[in-house]
């Protein structure tokens, strides 16, 4: 998000100084280390919900093939002539 504005920020200061100090180089690998740190989170977070959703998904299909069935029975049923007989 703020890549663009911290390589004009390097920009500037290299053309400043010639060259950043230790404690610039410390600075930027601890912002980087965090903002890792916050990504492999947010990603471990994403894989528990598509497992959840992919979960959640199987048992949609499931009880989809349970009605499907059930509506074919009725179909059946409905269709039989039998059935009005006994009415």
């Amino acid at each position: 998000m703020f890549e663009p504005v911290q390589s004009l920020v390097l920009l500037i200061f290299l053309l400043l100084t010639g060259s950043p100090s230790e404690n610039y180089w410390e600075l930027l690998a601890e912002q980087r280390r965090v903002a890792l740190e916050e990504t492999l989170q947010e990603n471990e977070k994403l894989y528990k919900k598509i497992a959840r959703l992919e979960e959640e998904n199987k048992i949609c299909k499931e009880m989809l093939k349970e009605q499907e069935s059930l509506v074919d029975v009725l179909k059946v049923s409905l269709g039989s002539p039998n059935l009005y007989q006994s009415l």
